[in-house]
């Protein structure tokens, strides 16, 4: 089974350019956000053809970002799937929806992964930012950072550098948690990022 994520390969087939790194992931968390949504309308409506053709884009754009395990998962998706055109056979509903199971964990799992790595480097490197707001992809973000400090975990003090890096565009409502984050009031922070949940997830946020 590949590992999750492989930034050093993908940084050197980039030229070691950490800012086409950060270019790539930009689209590239947006696209893995819609994918298993995308993939589940496109298996109720029996389109096997957009289905592989999304899941063959997925793939290429995985490994350009070195996530190596989502990058496996689409091309098994998609041989299962071009099987299944070839001897014009329908996809149960029971693999589509393990399907969207898989799809979402993957994709969850190797934005974190990511969102990790490019931690390292906000630490590092102040100036590196991705601008523009996504605001589903934030909301994901902020959950998972929700989930660390829920649980205490020292973590979360570099997945919320890497979140103000990755969201430039709310990084004024961001930096709002710098200051309990470092003293530590992980219970006070815990409510703070709630607030921005809920504020990012209002349906007028883009």
């Amino acid at each position: 089974m590949p590992q999750v994520l492989n930034f050093v390969g993908a940084i050197e087939l980039l030229d070691n350019s950490t800012a086409l790194y950060l270019e790539a992931v930009q689209s590239y968390f947006e696209d893995i956000a819609n994918l298993p949504a995308r993939m589940d309308s496109l298996l109720r409506k029996a389109d096997l053809q957009e289905a592989v053709r999304a899941l063959h884009t997925c793939k290429g754009a995985s490994l350009t970002v070195g996530a190596n395990l989502l990058s496996e998962l689409c091309r098994q998706f998609e041989v299962q799937l071009k099987a299944l055109r070839q001897n014009e056979q329908a996809l149960e509903d029971s693999a589509r929806q393990a399907m969207q199971i898989s799809l979402e964990s993957t994709a969850s799992n190797t934005r974190q992964a990511i969102t990790e790595v490019l931690g390292s480097l906000v630490t590092h490197n102040s100036a590196i930012v991705i601008s523009g707001l996504n605001a589903r992809a934030l909301v994901e973000d902020l959950i998972s950072l929700r989930n660390l400090l829920a649980r205490s975990d020292m973590r979360a003090l570099v997945r919320h550098k890497a979140i103000c890096g990755l969201h430039t565009a709310a990084s004024a409502q961001l930096q709002a948690l710098t200051p309990t984050l470092k003293v530590f009031n992980f219970a006070k922070a815990v409510v703070q990022c709630d607030e921005l949940i809920s504020d990012f997830s209002a349906p007028n946020k883009t």
